[in-house]
């Protein structure tokens, strides 16, 4: 094959009066929209909207009275009492993280704190978790377009006050 003959292959090819089939043009129609749009819903999930609903919007506390927080651990009876206060929108749900020897997870994801609402519960824990040394809450939020957001903006304890009653 010399030169000349690429040459007119290639002028064969792009001049030809011919168009593409309208069945191979539908095809490769829907081939670049399926393209494009995951390519678009890729980039719109990964907006971050997280960050705003968890920084701007969410806020949870275990209530004070006379600057003493309502929570006490009891290590005999492994349980734990306390109060919570919803100070910002609604929180679809909370955990709460038990760390002694070992940790155990106790799940409130069904409990809705209204904003302003309070809550006073009572939960069990593991025995085998010893001595309560740590414990931290940590909300969850429902998003329409998310689900379930972690907010890593969670309530801490490591002092705690006397052993409840």
């Amino acid at each position: 094959m010399n030169k000349m003959d690429v040459y007119l292959l290639v002028r064969k090819f792009f001049y030809s009066k011919q168009g593409v089939s309208p069945l191979l043009a539908t095809i490769l129609l829907v081939f670049l929209a399926l393209i494009i749009g995951k390519l678009s819903a890729d980039f719109i999930t990964e907006i971050p909207i997280q960050p705003f609903i968890c920084e701007q919007q969410m806020k949870l506390a275990i209530v004070k009275v006379a600057d003493e927080k309502k929570i006490c651990v009891n290590n005999k009876t492994y349980s734990i009492n306390y109060v919570l206060q919803n100070q910002g929108v609604v929180i679809d749900g909370f955990y709460v993280m038990v760390t002694g020897n070992t940790s155990d997870v106790i799940d409130r994801s069904n409990i809705t704190l209204q904003p302003n609402d309070s809550f006073i519960d009572t939960i069990d824990f593991d025995p085998n978790i010893g001595e309560v040394r740590r414990l931290e809450f940590k909300p969850v939020l429902l998003h329409p377009a998310l689900g379930e957001v972690d907010c890593q903006r969670s309530i801490l304890i490591e002092h705690f006050p006397p052993p409840c009653p």
